[in-house]
């Protein structure tokens, strides 16, 4: 099931690339690694994670962001 999910997902999406040297010469690489970094690259997407880092990366960058712990915390979730 979350296989044709995901079959689905990648053949109605596009994918971007971006190259490493871009991403890690972003000033929040040190902090969040090539593949956090290389996505901070990509315009136009919202973020959904629970990665607090990333996220608050993301969020200055003014990307339309969404934590894991945020959403569950709201929901009265809490393990």
């Amino acid at each position: 099931m979350v296989a044709e999910a995901l079959k689905v997902i990648a053949c109605e999406t596009s994918e971007v690339y971006v190259r490493s040297e871009n991403a890690v010469r972003r000033i929040e690489f040190s902090r969040l690694g090539l593949a956090d970094s290389a996505q901070l690259e990509i315009q136009g997407v919202d973020v959904l994670t629970d990665d607090l880092h990333y996220f608050l990366a993301a969020q200055s960058q003014g990307k339309t962001c969404f934590n894991f712990t945020h959403l569950r915390e709201a929901a009265g979730i809490t393990s």
